[in-house]
């Protein structure tokens, strides 16, 4: 009974446009997405720069969360620079 249903509705040419339809916008979505750069084939973009602001330079978690700023500094290939008390 199921199959009946689904077949028969997919079969319909409001099915079909409404599928083709959404399968369009989101291809425009996904090409909208993609990086210029990319696609012109010029040279990257500069270095964006970073500004970490911590309250304190030592300690365990105020490390960590340098540390972890490093790596995503890293990752995004951004320019990271980081502030704070050194008390």
């Amino acid at each position: 009974m199921i199959i009946k249903w689904i077949s028969a509705s997919a079969g319909s040419r409001r099915s079909r446009s409404l599928w083709a339809a959404a399968l369009l916008v989101c291809l425009c979505c996904l090409a909208a997405c993609s990086p210029v750069a990319e696609m012109s084939g010029g040279a990257p973009a500069p270095k964006k720069n970073v500004s970490l602001i911590v309250k304190m330079k030592q300690g365990d978690y105020w490390r960590t969360v340098r540390m972890g700023a490093e790596a995503a500094a890293k990752e995004f290939n951004v320019n990271l620079n980081v502030s704070g008390s050194g008390g």
